[in-house]
Formats: C-alpha cells, structure tokens, sequence
C-alpha cells in the first residue's frame, strides 16, 4: 500500500508540473476586414505555439497550415517590455525551408493595430526578407522566434501575460485567397486544454488527500 501510496503521489506531480510547462498554442483573429474570406481563411490556418527553451528562453513558434494562398509576412509584439529581453538578435531565428525572416519590421506597428481597443503598440517585429511574399511563411511553411527571458521572469509569466493580453502577437498576412489582399490579426487568448486541466487537477487533489492522510 505504501509504494502505491508513493507512485500515486509521483504520478500526480509529474502530471501537474508537465501541465505547467506543455508548450501552448494560440489561434488569431482579425481585426481588419479587406475582405471577409480572407479572415476566415486567417483564423482557420494561423497559429503560434509558445515553448520554453531551459529555463531562460521562450520560442514562438508560427505555422501556416494551409491550405489557401496566404504568407505571414510580418510579426509583431505588444506588452513585451519586462518579460522579453528586448536585446534580441538575428542569430535567434529559426528559419524554415522557403522562409526568409529578418528581425525589425515595415511598417513599426501592426497596420489596424490601431483600431482595436486597447491599441496595439508594436514593441518587437520581424518581417519577411524581400521577394515578399515569397519569403513569408506560405502554407506549410514556419519560423520559430527565440528571445531571452527578462530577469525574474519565467516561461509560465509569458503564458500567463499571453493568455490575459497583457501580451499580445500580431500578424499581418498578404496575398490572402483568391482576392490576393492583405489583412492583420491578433492572438487569442486561450485557457488551458480540458484533459490537461483536469489531470492537472486530479494530481494536485489526490497529493493533498494522501497528505492528509500521512499527517492523520
């Protein structure tokens, strides 16, 4: 009993530390409308998923699934300042095949960023190199950005900012669909997937009954 006692309590902080740690994904939305298709076309093949690296870095990592025409052509970061260092540099990014990404981007601010509430004020960017939109991100294409943590700040502190907006990423898209326009997104605040919460839940309830237990 008391080695099944042990491997429950392993098990459940095992389960609730690696909830804590998992890389998380978030999807966008539009916040421009050049053409309604395009959005739905954004919001249904745009992510980026958010990874520590040790315990003193982060990678963004972004995809386009596809299927439609579409190249992420710049990135962009709102509410940076204090979890990223901003001393980013170019040897930071990890370029996929057919992807060519340099960091600062034109124009400095996510275009539309204005227009949603409260405004979006770019702090960080990248952008494709020039031919764009060749050298953006086109479906099944990605590129992972690398940034340093701001002192004090850990991965969890990213995630966290990400999933209130206190942190934002932009995206503006070009040669969207048959209508080959361009339009901007922003990430979409998520909370935890069910299963992980849940195990994450279980673990953490079923450590604190057997300690109870232990101390009865």
């Amino acid at each position: 009993m008391e080695t099944i006692r042990k491997w429950i309590i392993a098990a459940s902080i095992i389960a609730a530390s690696s909830y804590s740690a998992a890389a998380v994904t978030y999807g966008f939305y539009g916040i421009t409308n050049n053409d309604p298709s395009n959005i739905v076309i954004g919001q249904n093949q745009l992510s980026v998923t958010v990874d520590a690296i040790g315990t003193t870095q982060v990678v963004f990592d972004f995809f386009n699934s596809g299927p439609y025409p579409s190249s992420i052509a710049q990135i962009y970061f709102d509410g940076t300042t204090g979890f990223l260092d901003q001393n980013y540099a170019p040897s930071m990014i990890n370029n996929g095949p057919g992807v060519s990404y340099s960091w600062g981007a034109t124009p400095t601010n996510l275009p539309g960023g204005n227009s949603i509430s409260p405004a979006f004020t770019a702090v960080m960017s990248a952008e494709s190199n020039n031919p764009a939109p060749a050298n953006g991100i086109n479906p099944g294409e990605t590129v992972g950005l690398v940034f340093d943590l701001s002192a004090g700040k850990t991965y969890n502190d990213i995630i966290n900012a990400l999933n209130t907006a206190s942190l934002r990423v932009g995206l503006h898209v070009q040669a969207i669909g048959t209508s080959g326009k361009s339009e901007s997104f922003v990430s979409t605040p998520v909370v935890p997937a069910p299963r992980a919460l849940m195990l994450a839940t279980i673990g953490m309830v079923v450590v604190g009954h057997l300690r109870r237990r232990v101390i009865i």
